[in-house]
């Protein structure tokens, strides 16, 4: 009992009050600088963002250690006993939690994904904007802030779009009248991809047709192509029907 007293004594508690305090403004303020960082040299940007989990991580660990050994003193032996004595409760107490701080574990050292990447996780499709040991968090199309637990990445199919580069694949779906020519269909799809400001030009355009029947039969182009930023990628893919239709009225094709 005295040696508990003495572990958790005042000055100790406020010792390690002190260090959470400084732990937690130091990982708010280093995060807002790597990202402010990653904005502004945009070529890095899924680089830089990346570095954002380790740096957590990293003064999580420096903290915990600093206070179980620097400032509570804690003996290996206790350390054991305690760890031993309190771990069968804790896992059932706290399984959900232990179970994301597994999956952030998971996500920092296997890099399925990264802040700034485009993912696909369960129903839920966006940019991730933060990792943390608990949750991701991803912004959807319409800006929607989605709160994805960790461990969501051990039971869900998860996607990624653009594979920690900037650029990724679009895919426009453009619905063609039947008698449609499909070699100068493809001819204007390719170019309307070329042309639209949005394109990334160091990856291929693909063109790609299908029947369809939808009250009446048509056909369906894809026209496939990346984007130079994927921030970019809905506003690209409109882009490229809107050439694609303005080239055909022109043309009489439709």
């Amino acid at each position: 009992m005295d040696n508990i007293l003495e572990i958790f004594s005042y000055n100790r508690v406020f010792t390690v009050i002190l260090v959470l305090i400084g732990s937690y403004a130091g990982i708010k303020i280093g995060s807002a600088v790597l990202k402010k960082m990653a904005e502004r040299y945009s070529q890095k940007r899924i680089q830089i963002n990346g570095l954002i989990p380790i740096y957590k991580l990293l003064i999580y660990l420096f903290a915990l250690f600093f206070i179980v050994f620097g400032i509570l003193e804690v003996s290996k032996e206790s350390l054991t006993a305690l760890g031993l004595s309190l771990g069968v409760a804790l896992g059932f107490a706290f399984q959900d939690i232990l179970g994301n701080i597994f999956g952030g574990f998971i996500i920092i050292f296997t890099k399925p994904f990264a802040v700034g990447d485009k993912i696909q996780i369960g129903s839920f499709y966006g940019e991730v904007t933060d990792i943390s040991l608990r949750r991701i968090l991803i912004v959807t199309p319409d800006d929607s802030v989605v709160n994805v637990p960790n461990k969501a990445i051990l039971t869900e199919n998860i996607s990624n779009s653009n594979g920690g580069e900037l650029n990724c694949q679009v895919v426009a779906e453009i619905y063609l009248p039947i008698t449609t020519d499909l070699d100068k269909a493809k001819k204007i799809g390719i170019d309307a991809a070329y042309s639209s400001p949005y394109a990334y030009l160091k990856k291929p355009v693909a063109i790609r047709f299908k029947y369809h029947y939808d009250q009446a039969p048509v056909i369906l182009m894809k026209v496939k192509a990346y984007v130079f930023d994927h921030r970019y990628e809905f506003v690209f893919a409109s882009d490229i029907v809107v050439r694609v239709q303005e080239k055909m009225k022109e043309e009489k094709m439709l």
